[in-house]
């Protein structure tokens, strides 16, 4: 496939992080695989409890750590430093960061929750804070990135 006819795909990687898989996740990595296939670039965006500030080669280990990991639903006590720091992060549009794998890291185990793709982000706590913002504005959030996908999936 030339150039011209390359579209960017972006996956949204909620159900990629879950500890237990679903027929989304399938559907999610058989979609992947099949767009790389056809030679689209493929984008999977995370939402994870991973600090966008984090340097590299942390942010790598933390995304590791935290896939397929149970997430804390916990909701953060009323007007504590999390809560706090939640409800400011909610008024800015999130801004996935790249998730760059250097191989350090042995991720076979974790080859369920991470299909093909060209490019791996993460926007901190992303999916938490759009249902948020969703249910107080009845809105869907947008998400600002550098060189965004064409179509996001």
């Amino acid at each position: 496939m030339d150039n011209k006819n390359q579209l960017r795909v972006g996956i949204d990687g909620f159900n990629l992080s879950l500890e237990k898989g679903t027929g989304v996740a399938t559907y999610a990595r058989t979609l992947c695989q099949a767009l790389s296939n056809m030679g689209h670039p493929v984008d999977v965006v995370y939402g994870m409890q991973i600090p966008n500030r984090s340097n590299q080669d942390l942010r790598e280990v933390r995304f590791f750590d935290r896939l397929g990991a149970p997430q804390d639903a916990r909701s953060p006590k009323f007007l504590s430093k999390r809560w706090l720091r939640e409800r400011k992060a909610d008024l800015i549009a999130p801004e996935p960061v790249e998730i760059h794998i250097s191989n350090r890291i042995d991720s076979r185990s974790l080859a369920a929750h991470i299909p093909s793709f060209d490019r791996l982000f993460n926007a901190d706590n992303l999916f938490n804070r759009a249902a948020r913002h969703f249910r107080q504005t009845g809105r869907f959030t947008s998400v600002r990135m550098k060189s965004p996908p064409e179509i996001m999936h």
